[in-house]
């Protein structure tokens, strides 16, 4: 008896299952490429996927720079500019 398309379909399963169950913990950090569109006072504001969003920075950056974004533990309060993209 040939098992292979068993296995196969169940590595499938298995791989779809962890792939799901990363993309929902909330532990996990996002980080995304953005542009900067303006600033107020000691923090920026980026647009991302059609959302405006206010970011902290130790980089100095300038209006119109691409740079990645970090949502630490998947929290979207907290965003802070991780570096400058090129």
């Amino acid at each position: 008896m040939n098992y292979t398309p068993f296995y196969k379909e169940l590595a499938d399963t298995i791989l779809l299952s962890i792939k799901k169950s990363l993309d929902t913990k909330s532990y996990s950090d996002k980080t995304f490429k953005c542009q900067i569109t303006g600033k107020a006072k000691d923090k920026y504001q980026v647009l991302y996927c059609g959302n405006t969003y206010t970011v902290s920075s130790s980089v100095t950056c300038e209006i119109g720079d691409l740079v990645r974004v970090c949502a630490p533990c998947n929290n979207w309060n907290d965003l802070f500019i991780v570096c400058k993209s090129k």
